[in-house]
This record gives C-alpha cells, structure tokens and sequence, in this order.
C-alpha cells in the first residue's frame, strides 16, 4: 500500500489516503468533512497553469515530466466548494486529465460554467491517465499542450434558465407582450406585441395599409410605448393629420375649435418621425434609429415602406433591387434582435389582380422576408368585406383573420363581427374574429 497525504484549502495536512493496487481498494481517512486535494500545498501563489487528475501517482507523473503543478481530488467535481472553484479561478489555464466515471456530462457542464474559458479538457478515450502515458512512453508535455477547450460563449447551458423558464409560465401574460386596445382581436391570435419582433405589413395599393398601420402602432404609442416611424409613402405632415384625427376619433375640418385642446395631448405621445430631407442614405437612417432607440427608449419603429425606402439607393437593374432589398430586410432584422426593438415594416406585394387574396408568396422580392419574420400581417380586400389576415405568427404560431371596417371621417378601422354564426371561415379553416 501506499500512503498519500491529502491538504485542505488552507494547505494543511488534514487526510491520508491509502491505495493499495494489488487488492484495487483506496481509502482515505479524512479528519472533518471537508474537500481536500493531494499536491496542493507545493502549488505556489504565482502559477498560471493547474492540472486536475483522478490520482495522487497522476500528480506526480505530471510534476515529474513537466514541472507543471497538478492536484488529485478526494471527490469528484460537483461536490466542490466555492472557495476551491475560485482558486482555479486564479489560473489562467485549467486542465482537467480524469477517468471516464468522473467526466459525465454534468460535470463537464458545471466546470464549463464555473471557469468559461480557462477549462481545458484531455478526453480519457485519447489519453486514459498520466501514469500509463508515462510507462508507455508518451510525452506528456505535448498532451497537455494540445489539451482542448471546453467552454464556447455561443452555447448556453441549460441550468441558467431554470428561473427564466419560470418566469415565463407564471408571467405568461407580460412575456406575451402589450396588448392592443382598439384592436383586440389581434391580441386573441398574436398575443400581443413584443420587443425584439419584426413583423411584415402588406396588402394591396390604395387599400389603407399606411392607414392602419398608423393607428395598430398610435393604439401601442397611447399606451406608452416610444415609437419611431419612417414615412417614405407619404409627407411626415398628412402621417400626422391622420394619426391626429385617429388619436380624437374625430375630424377637425369641421371642429376646428377643439383642435388646441387635442393637440396638447397629442404632442405629449412618445411619438416621434423621422425627417427625411432630400435622398437621406439608409446607413444615416440607421444611425437616426440607434439614437432614437439608445437615448429616446424607442421600442417599436416603422418603416413605410421598404420599396419607396430603396429609392433612396442607387440601383442599376432589378437583380440590384432585389439584393439590395435582401441585403436592407436583413439590416432590419439584425437591428431588432439587437437592440431589443420591435420592427414593423411594410412591404407591397407583387401585382395581381384586384381582390385577389393575398398570401405570404405575393408579398415582392425574395422569400427572405417572409421567412425571417416574425409575424406577417396582410391587409385583404374582397368585393364585400376588408380584413386583417395574420398568415404568420412565430410566436405561438396561431393564424387567422381580423375584420375590419373604415371610417372615412377620422380615418379609423374597427373590429366589425361576421353576419354569420360561425366562427372559422369554411373554405379554410382560418380563425375568423
């Protein structure tokens, strides 16, 4: 047998360990119940690399072939305290070297986490322990040399988001996001509207889509939400007469004495356009939406529309068009993720015939933008009725339509019921409200 002496964290002898190798038994006896590691007290307050090994005769192979401190366990690694992980916190590379029962998943996990990207691994399938490597002649400087890291900052581990997760389902209600007040429908299929989205807006010319969209974002903006909107379809002045005259429900063409009482509160909106002097260039766009967003607490911006944005660009053929187009989607897709800011873009759809049905393949250029969206709305038109149709919602993933009526008065939509008593339209199976 042999008789290995364990230290604790203050590098005192406090437990013997005996391994005997012909009976294949090891015992240690330890004076409290502690974490104790053998090799600790020879390892000096200045070294910069550390190798963890299953054994104390590991420990010594190590030091003896390379000089590199090293430490045996008297436990396996879930069970360390704080104070041992903030010690190898101290070294700025930590090499784990231990046999397959001590390198399960979850302790890979736990380390990983614990030390990021200083914790280094060599795989016991490759190299089983430092001993062998030694009796059969293998340089064990060059092992540890080549010993991989374990920790990416790409990849998350699953136990940081335990209490997220139940956050989620107990404040399902917040986490579905803000919810419409004049349209409420909508929050029966979207949910709600939240940061970080980015929905598309289509519908045919002359339907109203730059109509709606203004009073479906001025409904959030009373509510609070700080909201930016680029209008390059028509002058910031008639966005403003008609979301004035959506925010009083009224018309002041007749009513002009209670046009100062409304407008004290409307100016008080966080409610902001952008200027768009002469052929403004998308990068100072962008640059007008980070401010906006980083000092003003812009949450919800949008954009009408992409096709009339374009125009801003040079471009010499169709095939520009549609990568410049890409090319801008996917700005606007990047920026909503990063700067946790909910996006609404409209786009026009292709030509096609009056009334006809829209889907998410007429809205124009590529399939980008309807495949990176998070929700795509499209205003529809038919000969009888006029409808909101959610045709993609990431969210949750419920789809259906919204009807809708225009007032022409004040230039507001709302929700208007079905003549008939059912409740889901027959031809699709589409959620109609």
């Amino acid at each position: 047998s042999l008789l290995f002496p364990f230290d604790s964290m203050d590098r005192e002898f406090s437990a013997i360990q005996s391994l005997s190798y012909k009976k294949e038994t090891k015992i240690t006896t330890f004076k409290y119940s502690d974490i104790y590691l053998f090799g600790w007290s020879s390892v000096s307050a200045v070294e910069k690399e550390i190798v963890i090994v299953s054994d104390p005769l590991d420990v010594i192979a190590v030091h003896q072939e390379t000089d590199k401190p090293a430490v045996s366990l008297s436990c396996d690694l879930l069970h360390l305290s704080p104070q041992l992980i903030t010690s190898f916190k101290s070294f700025q590379k930590v090499i784990l070297w231990l046999n397959s029962e001590q390198l399960c998943p979850d302790v890979l996990s736990f380390v990983a986490q614990s030390l990021g990207k200083n914790i280094f691994l060599i795989r016991p399938q490759d190299y089983s322990n430092a001993l062998s490597c030694l009796q059969s002649g293998l340089k064990i400087k060059q092992i540890l040399r080549n010993a991989e890291g374990i920790y990416h900052e790409g990849v998350d581990l699953l136990s940081p988001y335990r209490m997220v997760l139940l956050d989620r389902f107990k404040n399902s209600e917040k986490h579905s996001g803000l919810k419409w007040k004049r349209f409420s429908a909508l929050n029966e299929i979207l949910k709600g509207h939240r940061k970080g989205e980015l929905t598309v807006f289509s519908g045919q010319t002359g339907t109203g889509k730059t109509t709606f969209v203004s009073e479906y974002s001025l409904d959030l903006c009373v509510q609070g939400l700080p909201t930016l909107w680029a209008s390059f379809e028509i002058s910031n002045e008639r966005l403003l007469e008609i979301m004035f005259c959506q925010y009083a429900q009224c018309s002041f063409i007749e009513n002009t004495e209670e046009f100062h009482q409304w407008f004290d509160k409307f100016e008080k909106l966080p409610m902001y356009v952008l200027n768009i002097r002469g052929r403004q260039s998308v990068k100072e766009m962008f640059q007008a939406m980070r401010l906006y967003v980083r000092v003003y607490n812009v949450s919800h911006i949008v954009v009408d529309n992409l096709q009339f944005m374009m125009n801003i660009e040079n471009l010499n053929s169709s095939m520009d068009q549609l990568r410049k187009q890409d090319e801008i989607f996917g700005a606007f897709r990047g920026f909503a993720t990063q700067f946790h800011c909910h996006v609404t873009l409209v786009i026009h759809p292709r030509k096609e015939p009056e009334f006809t049905e829209l889907n998410n393949a007429s809205i124009s250029g590529t399939s980008k933008a309807t495949q990176e969206a998070d929700n795509i709305l499209i205003l529809q038109n038919t000969k009888t009725r006029q409808y909101i149709h959610i045709t993609k919602n990431r969210f949750c993933g419920a789809k259906g339509c919204v009807m809708v009526e225009f007032n022409k008065n004040n230039y507001t939509f709302k929700q208007s019921k079905m003549n008939t008593a059912s409740s889901s339209d027959g031809a699709t199976g589409r959620k109609v409200l």
